[in-house]
Formats: C-alpha cells, sequence, structure tokens
C-alpha cells in the first residue's frame, strides 16, 4: 500500500513538473509533451523485444518516419532506433537473470527444449554500441 502511494506520488510530481516547462525546452521530460515523441516512447516502453522498425513505430503512432526522427533528435538528441535498442537492452539485462531462473527451474522443459527470451541481438548490439559507458548494458556480466 505505502510503496504503491509513493509511486502514484511520483507519477503526479512528474506531472505537475512537466506543466512547468518552458515551450523551448528540449530533454526527455520535454519530449513526453510532445504527441509523436510521448506515442512512439510509450510504443518503446510497452513492448522492448518487439523487433521495431522505423516504418512500423511510424504506423503505429500515426506520423511519417521523417516527424519521428526530427521530433526525436529535436526533443531527446538522439534517433528514435538508438532508444528503441537502449529500452531492448535494458530489459534484457533486467530480466534475463530472473528469467534464466524461472526457465531452469521450470520442471516440464526438457534440458534441450530451453530457452531464453528472444531479442534480435544484432540490433542490441549496434544500438548500444556507442553508449556502453552510459547506459546498463554490459551483456559481459550475464554470460
Amino acid at each position: 500500500m505505502k510503496l504503491r502511494m509513493a509511486e502514484l506520488l511520483f507519477v503526479d510530481v512528474i506531472r505537475r513538473y512537466l506543466e512547468t516547462l518552458a515551450d523551448g525546452q528540449v530533454g526527455w521530460l520535454a519530449g513526453l509533451r510532445n504527441p509523436v515523441v510521448s506515442r512512439t516512447l510509450a510504443l518503446l516502453h510497452d513492448a522492448p523485444t518487439r523487433n521495431w522498425t522505423l516504418e512500423a513505430l511510424a504506423a503505429q503512432v500515426g506520423s511519417s518516419r521523417s516527424v519521428i526522427a526530427e521530433r526525436f533528435m529535436h526533443f531527446i538528441g538522439q534517433p528514435p532506433m538508438h532508444i528503441c535498442g537502449i529500452f531492448a537492452c535494458n530489459w534484457r539485462v533486467a530480466c534475463w537473470p530472473s528469467e534464466v531462473a524461472r526457465l531452469l527451474r521450470s520442471q516440464r522443459r526438457s534440458a534441450s527444449n530451453r530457452s531464453l527470451p528472444s531479442v534480435e541481438l544484432s540490433r542490441i548490439a549496434s544500438a548500444s554500441r556507442p553508449i556502453n559507458g552510459d547506459a546498463v548494458c554490459d551483456q559481459h556480466r550475464f554470460r
């Protein structure tokens, strides 16, 4: 109950802060005020392991690829596919230990049938190369 109350309070504080941002403000939080950036980030957050393309994001958001790319560069300073790689990489790093443990405990799977969650590693690797020093994306820690 206390944790839920703290979460609600945190969300309310962030919402109130977003209302006070100047129109020319840039950054992640300012990007949330932009409908295109906000919807795109929501899609990436809701499905971090989906093999997103800029075309698929544009279709879901109801915008063009060029508008999405321009808004991301303006507000966040990164292209949307780079952010997509960060979401997928962080999801994989966060979920890997618990998913491995869950799969290994499963009595219904044979040893040859065990598999880990599938995320397109090439996309993660290429997207995480420039940010390895800044993001939690050290895949070698979990091998």
